[in-house]
């Protein structure tokens, strides 16, 4: 018996159909990055804010200075003015329209010779609108009033010139006895001061009869 060959048809191997790569999907990454700047913007933009706000607060506290400073100036300016008008910053100045509280004695400023019982002459100077003056006689540690008298004889472009005629007497009469070492001073009270000037240096009150 014959063996029969029969051919089977094989069937050709099923391809399969390769799958495609998936696509990166960026929306989670983006929309993070979105966020990050959205931070850092926002961040950015309070920092800038509170910046602004230190500078504008600085600004305002330097304005108030300044304006603190500038009434100080302006009150100083005031109170100079007024020290310039009761006072005349010290200085003999006409045109000022004043004077200085300033008293001095011109003679007997050192080493004259004064007679008892004859005409001396003592001499001062100062504001022309003083109303009196107090003499004395000093001689070491002691001192004897010669008297008050008119502070102002004329007056010589602002300044008041004073003078008295002087015979050798205390305010009671009292004849003030000769030495080789005396000093006299004038005093005034001018505008609340109390202002005085001595002799340099001593004279000599002598009988010259």
């Amino acid at each position: 018996m014959e063996e029969t060959n029969i051919e089977q048809e094989s069937t050709p191997p099923t391809l399969k159909t390769p799958i495609p790569p998936a696509k990166p999907n960026y929306v989670p990454i983006i929309g993070i990055l979105l966020i990050l700047l959205i931070a850092i913007g926002a961040g950015g933009y309070f920092y800038v804010s509170k910046l602004q706000s230190e500078i504008q607060m600085q600004n305002n506290t330097l304005m108030e200075t300044n304006a603190k400073v500038n009434d100080l100036t302006t009150q100083l300016s005031d109170a100079n003015k007024k020290v310039e008008e009761l006072t005349c910053k010290g200085v003999w100045d006409p045109a000022l329209g004043c004077q200085a509280s300033k008293l001095t004695l011109v003679s007997p400023n050192g080493g004259e010779i004064f007679c008892m019982d004859q005409k001396n002459l003592i001499q001062w100077t100062g504001p022309s609108d003083m109303e009196s003056v107090q003499i004395w006689i000093k001689k070491q540690s002691l001192s004897r009033n010669i008297g008050e008298f008119k502070a102002v004889n004329e007056v010589n472009e602002n300044v008041g010139l004073g003078k008295l005629e002087w015979f050798g007497k205390d305010v009671i009469g009292g004849t003030i006895e000769p030495a080789d070492f005396y000093k006299i001073e004038v005093r005034t009270l001018y505008k609340g001061e109390q202002i005085t000037d001595e002799s340099d240096a001593i004279f000599t009150l002598k009988n010259c009869s």
